[in-house]
């Protein structure tokens, strides 16, 4: 994530609205952007999409059995994507 961050502080305005239109059309989008600050909300989207492969292991829909994390110690490593990637 913090290297997202980094990345969204060096883009131009011009390509963070490119990059916010784009993650508009992600089905997720919305849970992308129910915490963010009014304004932040491509900011958000764009940050938390960062960590997105590694999240959607947690969704019941996902099937690559052999790619879910299932290490004791995993979800150390993902315990604020599962927090923003909550179920509705």
């Amino acid at each position: 994530m913090l290297v997202a961050a980094v990345a969204w502080e060096k883009m131009d305005q011009s390509t963070r609205d490119r990059a916010g239109e784009l993650l508009k059309l992600n089905p997720m989008y919305s849970r992308l952007t129910s915490d963010a600050p009014s304004g932040q909300e491509a900011e958000y989207a764009f940050i938390l999409a960062s960590i997105w492969p590694d999240v959607i292991k947690y969704d019941d829909g996902y099937t690559e059995k052999d790619d879910r994390i299932n290490e004791p110690t995993s979800s150390l490593l993902l315990a604020a994507g599962r927090a923003t990637f909550r179920s509705p």
